[in-house]
């Protein structure tokens, strides 16, 4: 019997023991409470004392050595901003308003169109002005005219794209088996009346050839035909080097 007594008395010690240690494993629990409580007024106070924050990043970067980031309201990020060479556009309309006069004195205003887009000018030739029918060899007389609007591509360094197009109209001879080949050789003929007439650098330009698959107008007419008949010169906006 004593020996049951004393086991339960050595039981009863060790729970009392247990119960004195420190810190009790409540209290694990209850400090992180507390730590979250904290850090919710915390991040309360400083929401309504923003206006604050500007004397403490000074303090800490005075006082304590502290690195503040760059504030970028006092260094905004400099947003991209187009240069103008005014004097460059100047000499450019210059150039434009020349070849309009040249056009319009020479009869050609009619047959050759200026139209402007935010990425390129386009320049619409009739293909009477500078081949004759199913040929690909410049005409003479349009040399004054390749070489007046050669003046607007020396001004800059600009990409320039040569476009050939004809009518529905079939060709099958031995120099020229479809409309391809010929709007192909007439863009080709353009480029190099450029290059080895006027000087043009020869890497600035593309040759391309779309027979009758981009017509500006139905091929149901003669009017509509003659239309599709064209050469197109687009100045392509922004420089791509000599």
């Amino acid at each position: 019997m004593s020996d049951e007594t004393d086991f339960f008395k050595q039981l009863q010690e060790l729970s009392d023991n247990e119960t004195r240690k420190w810190p009790p494993l409540w209290i694990v629990t209850f400090s992180d409470m507390l730590m979250l409580l904290l850090t919710f007024f915390i991040f309360f106070y400083s929401v309504t004392t923003l206006n604050k924050l500007p004397d403490i990043l000074k303090y800490l970067q005075e006082e304590a050595d502290v690195i503040i980031p760059i504030d970028r309201r006092e260094f905004p990020v400099p947003q991209k901003v187009a240069l103008v060479d005014k004097e460059y556009l100047k000499r450019e309309k210059d150039v434009f308003e020349s070849f309009r006069k040249f056009l319009k004195e020479s009869g050609l205003a009619k047959d050759i169109k200026i139209r402007a887009t935010g990425k390129e000018i386009k320049i619409t030739i009739a293909t009477p002005i500078l081949f004759d029918t199913g040929d690909a060899k410049l005409k003479p007389r349009a040399l004054p005219l390749l070489e007046k609007l050669s003046e607007l591509f020396k001004n800059n360094d600009n990409y320039i794209r040569v476009e050939g197009h004809t009518d529905n109209m079939p060709i099958n001879t031995e120099k020229y088996p479809s409309n391809w080949e010929l709007s192909s050789a007439r863009a080709i003929s353009v480029i190099k009346a450029f290059v080895n007439n006027f000087m043009i650098t020869p890497t600035r330009f593309e040759a391309l050839g779309y027979g009758e698959y981009k017509p500006a107008a139905k091929n149901d007419t003669k009017a509509g035909r003659a239309r599709n008949r064209r050469v197109e010169i687009k100045i392509i906006k922004g420089d791509r080097g000599k």
